[in-house]
Formats: structure tokens, C-alpha cells, sequence
């Protein structure tokens, strides 16, 4: 007795369309960084980084939560801007505190309208992390990265900031 077998590909012989997420771009917002002192004993930088949307549509920000989207980079005040070299990094930082860290797989969007400016990133870091047990007080020079599933903002300078732990 001889079976026939009919094998539908109803997949393989119909209409099939492939549809991929595109990143949304960050062309058209312009990003800015501030830095400050904060907390009640003064003892905890601050660094925001604002998104201004000057496109003529809605700009969307996306990342996730592994690693951060913002990251803080302080140099030495008198380091010049062109040598870049970091005496403190707040990415090397996150990773040495917690190497076997586990990531999970969030998303995270935030949206900008025409012409409206946001803050779209906050780090907030004790200065006695910063300054440990190697750098001195003083002046010291920061720069934030932002970084989206679209792009990267580049590294923003944030400003200048006196650093000193206080006292216990």
C-alpha cells in the first residue's frame, strides 16, 4: 500500500514580508552637560546631560539598562583637553564594583518634541568613590558620554567642579 504525502508550504509559497526595527536616528537633537554639587553635606556630584530636539519632528532617545546609557568621565583640571586620559571612569568603575553583574534585556525610550530641550540623563556618583584613596582634592575637569541605540552623543564637558570628601 503505497501513502501519499502532500506537504503544504504555506509560509514558503505565499507572500512573506520581512520586517526590521530601524533605530530611531539622533540627528537633530543637540545635547548638552552640567555638572554640580549636591546632597546634604555637599559630599555627591550631579551630572545631567539635556537633549534639544531642533529637527521638525519627534526625536526618540532608546538603551537599555545594561551598562548605563550615561557615563561620567573626570580628568585633571590641568589635563589638557587634547590628551584625554581619565584619572576616574565611571564605566570602569560599575564594572569593576560588579563584574559578574547580570544583564537583563529592558528597554528604555524617551521622546523629544520639536523644538523642546529635556534632561534625558542623570548620574549621580559620592565624591569619595570618585577621589577613593588616590586622587587628591581639587579641581577637576568632567565629561559625560550619552550613548542611544541610535548613536552616540560624543563625550560632552560637563563643566568643572571642586572635589573634597567631607567629613564624617
Amino acid at each position: 500500500m503505497r501513502r501519499l504525502f502532500i506537504v503544504v508550504l504555506t509560509g514558503a509559497l505565499g507572500c512573506h514580508r520581512v520586517t526590521t526595527y530601524q533605530t530611531p536616528p539622533i540627528t537633530g537633537l543637540r545635547f548638552t552637560a552640567s555638572s554640580a554639587v549636591a546632597g546634604g553635606r555637599a559630599d555627591t556630584v550631579v551630572v545631567r546631560v539635556a537633549a534639544r530636539n531642533t529637527a521638525r519632528e519627534a526625536r526618540s532617545l532608546e538603551g537599555g539598562i545594561c551598562d548605563g546609557s550615561l557615563w561620567l568621565r573626570v580628568y585633571a583640571d590641568t589635563t589638557p583637553r587634547r590628551s584625554r586620559v581619565p584619572v576616574w571612569d565611571s564605566r570602569r568603575w560599575e564594572r569593576a564594583r560588579n563584574p559578574q553583574a547580570v544583564c537583563l534585556a529592558v528597554a528604555v525610550s524617551q521622546t523629544v518634541e520639536p523644538g523642546l530641550e529635556h534632561v534625558v540623563a542623570q548620574y549621580a556618583v559620592a565624591m569619595r568613590v570618585i577621589l577613593g584613596d588616590s586622587l587628591r582634592a581639587g579641581r577637576y575637569r568632567l565629561t559625560a558620554q550619552l550613548t542611544s541605540t541610535g548613536g552616540a552623543a560624543g563625550e560632552l564637558e560637563a563643566g568643572t567642579l571642586a572635589l573634597a570628601v567631607p567629613p564624617l
